[in-house]
């Protein structure tokens, strides 16, 4: 064994010396990811159009916990594309947590007191908007079905969602199934957060470039929209 002082420097070495291949220089990983940024860039539009807002400004809670949801699903894309599929995994289990309180904040709901998420899954899913047989009930449902697979990444319940990744060279490195595995739970996720954020606001989006607007709706289908009409 070497002394903790060599380890350090061959640990500074190796961090000094990373590069990676990024998987988009593959034509068809590049063509399964641009399927999933398509509805996280209107995620990114949703924001600077709750942002804009001068009058009927969303709840404050709710901008908050939508903006750490964009934080988590920034780090996820990159823990995606650096090869590190099991933190990227867990980066969209809190994403899903984000969208939770979004909901329930934005209802005039107070998810504070729930220290469980299990508690703001029954919060949201007994809500107006929400609850079992309206409209938008199969959104969160999708949202927790990709909650509990990813919870079984994030407890290791079974040797297939370990990483088993040791030592460290080897803990950043790229998988074509497990890219695609995650990259595939990433579009699930935005698709139906885009969904969600359309029924909460809106009514918002005359607040951004009419393009930016136009690429949401393009992004949705008529059945939502016709629903749930910006006034």
């Amino acid at each position: 064994m070497k002394s903790i002082a060599a380890e350090i420097s061959d640990i500074q070495s190796f961090v000094d010396g990373l590069t990676f291949t990024s998987p988009l220089s593959d034509a068809s990983d590049k063509k399964t990811f641009a399927a999933a940024y398509k509805y996280v860039h209107a995620l990114l539009i949703w924001e600077a159009a709750l942002s804009n807002t001068i009058t009927d400004k969303p709840n404050i809670d709710a901008k908050l916990h939508y903006q750490e949801l964009l934080s988590d699903l920034a780090g996820s894309q990159l823990l995606l594309l650096g090869g590190l599929y099991k933190p990227a995994r867990m980066m969209l289990r809190s994403s899903i947590e984000n969208m939770l309180r979004v909901c329930a904040f934005e209802q005039g709901l107070y998810p504070l007191s729930k220290k469980f998420t299990y508690e703001m899954i029954s919060l949201v899913k007994t809500s107006p908007l929400f609850a079992n047989g309206t409209f938008m009930s199969p959104d969160v449902n999708a949202m927790v079905r990709s909650y509990t697979n990813l919870c079984a990444y994030v407890h290791a319940a079974a040797k297939t969602h370990m990483a088993l990744r040791i030592p460290l060279v080897s803990v950043a490195s790229y998988g074509r199934d497990e890219f695609r595995a995650v990259t595939t739970e990433l579009k699930t996720l935005a698709y139906h957060y885009n969904r969600i954020m359309f029924a909460l606001y809106a009514r918002h989006l005359d607040r951004v470039d009419y393009n930016h607007s136009d690429y949401i709706r393009d992004s949705l289908p008529k059945s939502i929209k016709s629903k749930f009409s910006a006034t």
